[in-house]
């Protein structure tokens, strides 16, 4: 007998929108770390794109850091014209904790 089948399976999993707060403080000492990892991130679905044909391989690939420092309202955003994340790929990617695709392996 499969020692899981007695599990009940949740039906949905909700994220709340502080998880990647909690994640990556446990994981950099200084928070402002998190930007050159994002930026390296986008880095990487440029050559994953380039790899997949989405770009050429003698496209220089973007990344775009917009800033909007209004009053009460500061914010980053990191985007880049890389292959992207599906909705279900970010989901899946959220909640497997400590795998790396870069790496090979795997939650």
């Amino acid at each position: 007998m499969n020692s899981q089948s007695n599990v009940s399976q949740p039906a949905e999993i909700v994220i709340g929108k502080d998880i990647l707060e909690l994640i990556s403080s446990a994981m950099y000492v200084d928070p402002l770390t998190i930007y050159r990892e994002y930026v390296q991130n986008a880095a990487d679905s440029i050559d994953l794109a380039r790899a997949d044909g989405v770009l050429g391989p003698d496209e220089a690939g973007r990344v775009d850091i917009i800033l909007d420092l209004a009053q009460g309202t500061r914010s980053v955003k990191i985007r880049d014209d890389g292959s992207g994340v599906s909705n279900s790929e970010f989901a899946q990617r959220l909640t497997a904790i400590g795998g790396s695709r870069k790496r090979g392996t795997s939650a």
